[in-house]
């Protein structure tokens, strides 16, 4: 992550291996990245943000955007990324997860102060980000959504490149999903970009979180393994010089599996499409509200022959 490239893998016990794309990214966005990103709806969270790309392309739009993981050079990659932002005022130590037990990766502390690492002017916040998470949202009508918080507008609203106002709608924390969260039930999209759809090793569990954490009707944008998949297993990261971390459990899931999981826990399928080898699922949250801003686009379902190796398929063991 600090380096910009890998290799770098998922290591199952038997010795497959999943080579993940680092250089991809730790790059910027590319056109079929931003192509998903044109589906965003409201303020966003990036479930597994990574190095930040994602974050980086929706804050350079001027869209709220927050982006979550259990890594902290993640988490300081993706502040380096972005413009110096405030911490936000309720970002501390993360809480236990839902069932009580640490977030994925033990207690991760939260990344603090500016992105070129000094700390934040006393009582700084960001709007939007504020807040002392919620459980259960308001009604929709009540609902003070964390877009209009952030940026003084409506949700989706585009600002020009550079009028400071991106600065405080985008930010990155050191947290688990499963762990508090800021605005809870009130985030319009939620990205599972890069495989992320396996986080937790458990894909309904995790429909179910975000099922809380968005708005009625929100949407999850997730992609999904390039071929038919349904497996749950454990792995762990290794490089080439077959350095390892510890264990931890994983999901790979190809569409059909996505939607029929997805649906099984009440979620709607909005769209399936496929580009660069890659392969998307828009969900709809159940219990759609009449507030929800409307879909950027019609579904769009297409597809490209892969033109060179994905993530998605195993490597060969060595």
């Amino acid at each position: 992550m600090r380096a910009g490239r890998g290799p770098l893998f998922l290591r199952r016990a038997d010795g497959w291996l999943l080579p993940l794309e680092v250089e991809r990214w730790c790059a910027n966005a590319d056109a079929v990245d931003l192509d998903v990103l044109d589906r965003c709806e409201g303020a966003v969270l990036d479930v597994g943000c990574g190095p930040g790309r994602l974050v980086a392309a929706l804050a350079a739009r001027g869209r709220p955007v927050l982006g979550l993981d259990v890594s902290e050079a993640a988490v300081a990659h993706t502040l380096r990324r972005l413009p110096s932002a405030p911490r936000p005022a309720n970002a501390g130590a993360p809480g236990p997860d839902a069932d009580g037990t640490p977030p994925p990766g033990g207690a991760a502390r939260v990344r603090s102060g500016r992105a070129d690492g000094r700390p934040s002017p006393p009582g700084t916040v960001i709007p939007g980000l504020a807040r002392t998470p919620s459980v259960s949202p308001r009604p929709p009508a009540a609902v003070s959504h964390p877009a209009r918080r952030a940026t003084g507008t409506d949700p989706g609203a585009a600002h020009r490149p550079g009028d400071g106002r991106a600065a405080r709608a985008a930010y990155a924390v050191c947290r688990s999903v499963f762990s508090p969260l800021p605005d809870e039930g009130r985030w319009g999209t939620a990205l599972l970009l890069d495989g992320n759809i396996g986080i937790g090793g458990d894909p309904g569990a995790l429909l179910d979180r975000l099922a809380r954490v968005l708005v009625p009707g929100g949407l999850v944008l997730a992609e999904t393994a390039p071929v038919d998949v349904d497996e749950r297993l454990t792995v762990r990261l290794t490089d080439a010089g077959g350095g390892a971390g510890r264990p931890f459990p994983w999901a790979r899931l190809g569409t059909p599996a996505l939607v029929r999981r997805a649906v099984f826990a009440g979620w709607r399928a909005d769209a399936q499409w496929s580009a660069g080898g890659r392969c998307f699922v828009a969900l709809r949250a159940r219990h759609t509200s009449t507030t929800a801003e409307p879909p950027k686009r019609a579904a769009l379902i297409s597809s490209q022959r892969v033109a060179k190796p994905s993530a998605g398929s195993p490597a060969a063991s060595r």
